[in-house]
């Protein structure tokens, strides 16, 4: 296990390296911390994977998240947006209709979800 502050470190150099669009440099980063810190991570390496078309790491990481947190139904639009380009829009569809149908069964992710179609 990383020691803390080597995280910290490796964190930190990897949001250096995401804010320069060095995304390539930031994945790798990104890659090893993913696992200690899901939540943390998950964000800047959804975006930096998308950057540079990384779309089925994408989207291993975002079923990986919705595995982890069912009730962040926003991710169902993150994995639209991988599907999109992807330009399969059957699971454009799926994704946009599972978010829908999950946010009625917990309606205090209604913020979220539309937080992240606007995004």
């Amino acid at each position: 296990m990383a020691q803390p502050s080597r995280t910290r470190n490796d964190f930190m150099l990897a949001l250096q390296y995401f804010d320069q669009k060095e995304f390539e440099k930031a994945n790798v980063l990104f890659e090893d911390l993913f696992d200690s810190n899901p939540d943390g991570i998950y964000p800047y390496y959804y975006k930096s994977l998308l950057e540079v078309k990384e779309l089925s790491k994408a989207e291993k990481i975002t079923k990986k998240q919705l595995k982890r947190n069912p009730q962040n139904v926003y991710l169902y639009v993150y994995l639209a947006r991988i599907y999109k380009k992807l330009e399969d829009e059957k699971k454009v569809k799926e994704s946009y209709d599972k978010a829908i149908k999950e946010v009625e069964n917990i309606p205090q992710q209604v913020q979220a979800l539309v937080n992240a179609l606007v995004e």
